[in-house]
Formats: C-alpha cells, structure tokens, sequence
C-alpha cells in the first residue's frame, strides 16, 4: 500500500475533529478493504462491515484469503462501497486490524447480522465456514 502523507493525514483528521474516525465509512452499504499479500501487492476485497460510534467493526470468512491476510496485517485501507464493490465513496481511510474473540465478536456478530439479517449462518453452514470478526482501530 503507498505510504501516507503528513498532508492528507492532518485533513483527514481536521475533517473527523467532531465527528467519529469511521463516520465517512457508513456512505456504503459494504466496506471495500485493501490488504497486501506478502509480496507487497494491494489486494481489495468487498466485506460486510458496520460502524457503531467510534469503532468499526468487519466480517470474513475464518479460512478465506482476506482472513488469512488480515491476521498479520498491521494496517489496511478501508472505504465505503456498493453491493459489488466496483464504486467507492469518499477517501481511503487508513485503519489498524484487531481479531475479536469471545464477548466482543458476539457482540460484533450482533451489530452485522441487524444490519445483514439474510446473510445470518445460513451460507457458512451450508459450506461449514467459521466467520471471524474484525475491529477497525484509528492508528
């Protein structure tokens, strides 16, 4: 992923100064998530996600690509998106990745299955996948 500027840096935090870090992200109904592969080549991919005040929160498959590229990833860039993730809204916001276990991935399962009620368990127990949640953190 390029490296940030100093410049864009200060706007985008001038910007978020009264408002949370991912408000910007609820323009879309998906979150367009952009990691890099060893190599260093950017990846992106379409994934259900939510904000809720100053958090944000992601889902993926536990054994899927992006999974096993966002555990250890220390940053990603992160915006809003349609349903198929060909059009973006806003500017690349540049978030850390924390897995989430226990209470706060239940409660993270929660906040994405009130916003994605058709895509509860149905499709991961149809193809026995485990889905892993994400906290987005301000770096």
């Amino acid at each position: 992923m390029p490296s940030r500027s100093p410049a864009t840096d200060r706007q985008q935090q001038d910007e978020t100064a009264g408002s949370s870090y991912f408000a910007p992200l609820t323009q879309g109904r998906y979150f367009l998530l952009t990691t890099s592969v060893p190599k260093g080549a950017p990846v992106s991919v379409r994934v259900p996600g939510v904000v809720d005040g100053a958090r944000a929160y992601v889902r993926v498959w536990d054994g899927s690509g992006t999974g096993r590229r966002l555990r250890p990833a220390g940053e990603v860039q992160v915006t809003a998106c349609d349903a198929l993730g060909l059009v973006s809204y806003g500017a690349p916001r540049y978030a850390g990745v924390r897995p989430l276990a226990g209470e706060e991935a239940g409660r993270a399962a929660a906040l994405l299955a009130r916003r994605y009620p058709a895509k509860r368990n149905i499709l991961a127990r149809l193809l026995r996948r485990r889905p892993a949640h994400y906290e987005l953190t301000v770096p």
